[in-house]
């Protein structure tokens, strides 16, 4: 799958931009302001955000399981609708012998089409007494991020370059199914998308600190995704970005991750007390706080599409492979290799001893910039290389796996 690098839209290099601390506080440099970018941004409406909220915590309970999935799943129907949107459909899956949905929202691309945005969130709901569960912050808060950054883009009459999907996923409390489905279909496809923004427990706020953090939770092999949002959030909003590798793996964006996907995903800062408890309420929320993360998302969302339209794709000047990242590791490590032209390309790894271990890619690519994961378990501690081959030429690396 290829994979798109944010590089070319900030003016620091790439080792700046990184961080190797699993938590950390970093603002990011600020972008340029875009006219259009802010002028879209200022139309979030927290009215709007709140409605949403109350309007998926009316239902009660929203467990996959529950016999009102066909009434949640009309009313996200029509909400999308509402927005003016022309194309939405339901994307279906089993799971545990029921049908369960995924309900998209398209916004087509004028002239890339084929390359793809997906903003997404769940849209059900867990507690501890599963006939209440309310999920006004998990996750009817992440699901109005996505409603309203589609309800802010049809009212301007914005036509985006790629194309935008809109995506409230179902299941994911029971192992984010319908993500792993969604994103596993989209592989399959060959579907060529450049970002996946997550959102997911977006609207708690401690009102005693005067801190407007956002996490901002960033996947290895990925960090110049994670570098651009927080210069849009810099930019865009008053909100101050902390990044962190917790709880990667335990929403809608690591599916994506999981098949070579670019992806985000942003949440609060704060610990939710009323987490997963029939207390999860609109009341104990700050729909302020919500807006404001959703306006980083929207920031994020055109800065990427615009970035298309205003400069040409950025194309590698030579075949290069970069060193594996992180390194030494345990178990799963993260390649990326530039490749200047279009050609034959083979992605090996082999061990000390000159033995073909493992081949991760081989077959034709196009120019650009691509990721490939390297999962050792199984394997032995010690030295491996990595080559990259491109038509006549090649190039190696050196890891090493750590138990």
């Amino acid at each position: 799958m290829r994979a798109c690098s944010f590089l070319g839209l900030l003016a620091l290099p790439l080792a700046i931009q990184t961080t190797t601390a699993q938590v950390g506080s970093s603002a990011g440099p600020p972008l340029l302001k875009d006219s259009l970018i802010t002028s879209l941004v200022a139309r979030v409406s927290e009215p709007s955000v709140s409605w949403t909220i109350n309007g998926l915590q009316s239902f009660g309970s929203r467990f996959c399981e529950n016999s009102n999935l066909t009434a949640i799943v009309g009313w996200l129907e029509e909400k999308f609708y509402s927005t003016g949107v022309a194309t939405v459909y339901v994307d279906s899956f089993y799971y545990s012998g029921l049908l369960e949905r995924n309900v998209v929202a398209v916004i087509p691309g004028d002239s890339l089409p084929q390359k793809e945005i997906v903003i997404g969130a769940h849209y059900d709901s867990y507690s501890t007494n599963l006939a209440a569960a309310p999920g006004a912050d998990d996750n009817a808060s992440g699901v109005s991020a996505v409603m309203e950054i589609l309800r802010v883009l049809e009212s301007a009459g914005y036509r985006p370059t790629v194309t935008l999907k809109f995506i409230a996923f179902a299941a994911e409390e029971v192992g984010l199914k319908g993500s792993f489905d969604y994103a596993g279909k989209a592989k399959e496809r060959g579907d060529d998308i450049v970002l996946m923004h997550n959102f997911d427990m977006i609207s708690y706020r401690n009102r005693i600190s005067p801190n407007w953090n956002m996490s901002l939770i960033w996947y290895t092999g990925y960090e110049d995704v994670a570098a651009l949002d927080s210069a849009a959030m810099t930019t865009y909003t008053r909100l101050h970005p902390v990044r962190s590798t917790s709880q990667r793996t335990r929403s809608d964006s690591y599916p994506f991750y999981f098949n070579d996907f670019n992806v985000i995903y942003s949440a609060a800062a704060d610990l939710n007390p009323y987490y997963h408890t029939p207390k999860d309420l609109l009341d104990s929320m700050d729909v302020s706080y919500a807006a404001e993360i959703i306006r980083a998302g929207l920031a994020l969302v055109l800065t990427v599409d615009r970035s298309y339209s205003q400069s040409p794709p950025l194309v590698p000047v030579t075949a290069r492979v970069y060193q594996n990242y992180p390194n030494p590791f345990n178990p799963e490590t993260v390649i990326r290799y530039d490749l200047p032209a279009p050609g034959h390309v083979t992605l090996t790894v082999y061990d000390a001893l000159g033995r073909e271990v493992e081949r991760l890619f081989d077959g034709t690519r196009d120019a650009g910039t691509y990721r490939a994961r390297w999962n050792a378990a199984g394997r032995a501690s010690g030295v491996y290389f990595c080559h990259l081959r491109l038509d006549g030429s090649s190039q190696s690396i050196k890891m090493m796996v750590v138990r």
